[in-house]
């Protein structure tokens, strides 16, 4: 779950009953206890699940590039190729909550006019999916099994035939391992999780940390039995700093980084000291070709300085006017997501573009704004792999008119994907920020002791 809201909330759209908040504490994890909308749910019609799905499309065609980029060996992803082309076996797709106002004037529109608003909706998109056992659990009541449960299940039924092999969750690093053992499976004491309970709580045959997978290959004589389930992502105190070094026994040693990228069903693993410009993990390199956001590696791929032109008995001098002008490119990008090029003054959001999920590393401001350049340009100089611009989304705002309380929120969809299949909507979680709470007036909407859960389907 790794989606904030990037944006502060606006009117509120509509107000909806949520039945009541309800306090889970019996699902298995260290960010427990849990709050739930028992009563608010939201039903995605077909044409915008369709929309979603087309754009799952489009992100594997503009993600290709990155992985034959990344390519060290032949073997590489070779359990996620299809037809000769790759697959991205789950998708999450963070983005604005659509309103109910917005799915219903869109039920009878076109699906490109769909298509096209949806696209303006979405934050980023990610290749694998985490919390997968808390979406699983979290709306369940009683007699009511979420959609999401079976159809992750089934998904997870359609990899294992498809690359004919049990599949195994791997944290790469030691910190990765204690941080699933606590947020996955309640464990905080070290113990490792037995084969029965990761198969009941994450649906997954195995769970290896490195220590583990190191024993697993040995005992293999050298190769894995299982599909494996990469959870690449850095560790916390990683994103908040880049220059923090990360112990990593697996992917720094060529032989297991070519085994495990081989056995992986997820694309998403970098040799740790390779150039930035060939990693592939948590990259939102593919958001240009999908329109989604513009790219820079330097502040000065955004604007230029503007000068004024002085005359004096000795010749002319310019002097820099304190104001910016923006390039053509990104003037054009402005003006193609609603945003006028002539005034500089529009809200952005710069977020690193590689190795980072979640608010890590990004900045909120205009470009205009001379604290906010100086911002990026104090980020760029330690965060590889540049930044990605995208215009700052409205996020809208829903009352429970239980309480007449507000609430910010956006929406995280999860999808599954397998060959010959089209892009198979397993579910989603409407995230649920008090506007009056602090995350909320920060603009800040993600996992925490304020936030409600509401189930999304379709």
């Amino acid at each position: 779950m790794h989606a904030v809201a990037q944006r502060s909330a606006g009117a509120p759209d509509t107000s909806v009953s949520f039945g009541g908040i309800v306090e889970r504490t019996d699902i298995r994890s260290s960010m427990a206890p849990f709050h739930v909308a028992p009563g608010y749910r939201t039903v995605y019609p077909p044409v915008v699940v369709q929309a979603l799905g087309d754009l799952i499309l489009e992100y594997q065609a503009a993600f290709a590039p990155l992985i034959a980029r990344n390519r060290e060996w032949d073997t590489d992803y070779q359990l996620c190729k299809a037809g000769g082309t790759h697959i991205h076996f789950g998708i999450q797709i963070d983005m604005v909550g659509l309103t109910q106002s917005f799915l219903d004037e869109m039920a009878d529109k076109q699906p490109w006019v769909v298509r096209s608003a949806v696209r303006e909706r979405i934050f980023e998109i990610e290749n694998s999916l985490a919390m997968y056992h808390l979406v699983e659990q979290i709306f369940a009541n009683g007699a009511y099994a979420p959609p999401y449960s079976v159809r992750f299940r089934k998904l997870l039924g359609k990899m294992r035939r498809h690359v004919k092999k049990p599949i195994a969750l791997l944290a790469p690093t030691a910190d990765k391992y204690a941080a699933m053992l606590a947020t996955e499976f309640g464990i905080t004491d070290g113990r490792r999780p037995s084969v029965l309970e990761v198969r009941e709580t994450t649906g997954f045959d195995e769970f290896f940390g490195p220590d583990e997978f190191h024993a697993h290959v040995e005992l293999e004589n050298g190769g894995c039995r299982y599909a494996l389930y990469v959870r690449a992502s850095d560790p916390v105190n990683k994103l908040k700093d880049p220059r923090v070094q990360v112990h990593h026994p697996l992917l720094r040693d060529p032989a297991m980084r070519r085994l495990i990228k081989a056995s992986a069903v997820t694309i998403n693993i970098d040799d740790p000291d390779m150039n930035a410009a060939l990693k592939i993990n948590d990259t939102k390199e593919y958001a240009p070709a999908m329109h989604l956001g513009f790219q820079v590696t330097s502040e000065h791929d955004i604007f230029t300085p503007a000068f004024i032109r002085h005359l004096d008995g000795g010749g002319a001098y310019d002097e820099f006017s304190g104001d910016t002008r923006l390039l053509p490119a990104f003037g054009f990008y402005a003006a193609s997501r609603g945003l006028d090029p002539a005034n500089d003054t529009f809200p952005v959001r710069a977020k690193p573009a590689k190795g980072t999920y979640g608010c890590y590393g990004h900045h909120r401001g205009c470009i205009s704004d001379r604290y906010f350049r100086q911002k990026l340009r104090k980020s760029m100089r330690v965060q590889q792999g540049g930044y990605l611009i995208q215009p700052e989304m409205q996020i809208p705002t829903v009352v429970d008119s239980d309480t007449g309380l507000s609430y910010d929120c956006i929406d995280r969809n999860f999808f599954g994907v397998v060959p010959g299949q089209a892009p198979h909507f397993l579910g989603g979680m409407r995230s649920l920020m008090p506007s009056d709470s602090i995350e909320g007036q920060k603009g800040r909407n993600h996992g925490s002791q304020f936030t409600v859960c509401a189930e999304v389907t379709g």
